[in-house]
């Protein structure tokens, strides 16, 4: 799809060269057809390099699309394959992300109220470490129970 996409954006652009050159640049047939093709609809309003023009930006959009879908579709093929190959038994190594970055998120839940979402910076940056604090705080840890005799005798 995204070869015949290329493939009509480079006819088009012969049929811009003659429609340019007033019919003297020798071009594609393909080329040739789109041309003939605008200067059936072509209008006063319309000319055939503005229908051509219009033509070739509608392809560049579908192009972005089919390209966006591509990459997409092959990111998840990818990303299958790898838990596919942890699945069966191989390492593991490559289902982890290995950032020295890892930015702070956008929007986080509050601490105190779930139902209210944070996305000052600011706030964003607070709640984290209040969270982290608050997870990693090793003043309140709990005494140990008792042992009694009975616990290890069989």
């Amino acid at each position: 799809m995204i070869q015949s996409i290329v493939s009509n954006i480079r006819h088009i652009g012969g049929a811009i060269q003659y429609e340019k050159s007033d019919g003297v640049a020798h071009v594609l047939r393909k080329a040739m057809k789109h041309h003939s093709d605008a200067t059936e609809n072509s209008s006063p309003s319309n000319s055939i390099l503005h229908l051509l023009n219009k033509s070739r930006k509608t392809l560049h959009k579908q192009l972005f699309s089919e390209r966006a879908k591509e990459i997409i579709a092959r990111a998840k093929l990818s990303d299958k394959k790898k838990i596919t190959a942890a699945l069966i038994g191989n390492s593991t190594r490559k289902l982890a992300q290995s950032f020295d970055y890892i930015p702070l998120p956008l929007a986080v839940n509050d601490l105190d109220n779930p139902d209210r979402l944070v996305c000052n910076p600011k706030e964003v940056k607070t709640t984290t470490m209040n969270y982290f604090k608050k997870l990693y705080d090793h003043s309140h840890i709990p005494a140990p129970k008792a042992l009694d005799e009975h616990t290890f005798s069989s």
